[in-house]
């Protein structure tokens, strides 16, 4: 996380971008405790979003097992475009936890395999 904290901010740009992390406690905000005598970190959610390395972020808030990190994926490659894909993850997988989308409401995805 030290290294993305130490990378540049990205400048601004029209074209939106979306992360999708399927990664444990990614979409927490308030972070993890580093150390006993430390400060909070930053969410790796929070620092894509403040670094401007993304504009929005859907991840969840809980740690995951096996089971939801492979539906997750099955919807991102099986579902027609980005939005469906973000909406059956959110419903679901919601007896896991919350997916959460975190940054800009609306965010128009151009490109990629979702175009």
């Amino acid at each position: 996380m030290d290294e993305l904290e130490n990378l540049p901010e990205r400048p601004p740009n029209e074209r939106g971008r979306l992360a999708v992390l399927i990664v444990c406690n990614a979409g927490k905000l308030t972070g993890a405790r580093r150390g006993l005598l430390r400060a909070r970190a930053a969410s790796l959610s929070e620092v894509l979003l403040r670094k401007r390395f993304v504009d929005a972020v859907v991840a969840p808030d809980h740690v995951l097992g096996a089971t939801e990190a492979a539906q997750a994926i099955d919807a991102l490659r099986n579902s027609p475009n980005l939005d469906v894909a973000i909406r059956h993850i959110q419903r679901a997988l919601r007896e896991h936890g919350l997916w959460l989308r975190l940054g800009v409401r609306g965010l128009k995805i151009r490109g990629g395999p979702y175009a």
